[in-house]
């Protein structure tokens, strides 16, 4: 599940964000370059009353939700890069071993 690191005077992790938000967090053009994989979704994690959809093309910034990336079994590469990109690069960008993100 996209539970993301964000600055603050600690880093904490965050698991509620728009889908803007948690774009701009984590990369957008990263996000959508490993949900284009086959088979590999990046949705809400839970059921809700009404449902919402998450676009990477048009990102909401209305609906706090969780969000969870959805991939196949035997795909060990897509974790791994999902992690790298909600908990390890904002932290290495808050303590400034990475560049903030240019926003597009």
């Amino acid at each position: 599940m996209g539970w993301v690191a964000v600055p603050g005077d600690r880093p904490r992790f965050k698991k509620t964000f728009t889908t803007a938000d948690f774009a701009d967090l984590c990369g957008l053009d990263d996000l959508r370059e490993l949900t284009d994989r086959p088979r590999v979704v990046l949705d809400v994690a839970f059921e809700r009353p009404d449902p919402l959809l998450i676009d990477l093309d048009e990102p909401q910034d209305t609906d706090s939700v969780q969000h969870a990336l959805f991939f196949p079994q035997d795909d060990d590469e897509t974790p791994v890069v999902f992690f790298l990109l909600s908990r390890v690069a904002p932290t290495l960008r808050h303590i400034g071993w990475l560049p903030d993100l240019v926003q597009s």
